[in-house]
């Protein structure tokens, strides 16, 4: 399952090497506060980001995101 996180995550990385996505995923663990458990799991699809999670990320983000 594909989840609005993970599509935009797909987006965001185009044409970045394995390094470069892991820096982009601590970057969002960074602005986010959450650990990088929480954000793969959003990635995984085993949870989403709470409403205000994703309000949270919408801002920092300066996307729509949810």
């Amino acid at each position: 399952m594909r989840t609005k996180f993970k599509k935009f995550y797909d987006e965001s990385t185009i044409g970045m090497n394995r390094n470069e996505k892991a820096a982009f995923r601590q970057n969002i663990c960074d602005k986010t506060g959450c650990s990088i458990n929480v954000v793969r799991n959003w990635l995984y699809g085993v949870t989403i980001p709470t409403p205000l999670e994703q309000k949270a990320l919408n801002q920092i983000f300066g996307k729509e995101i949810y």
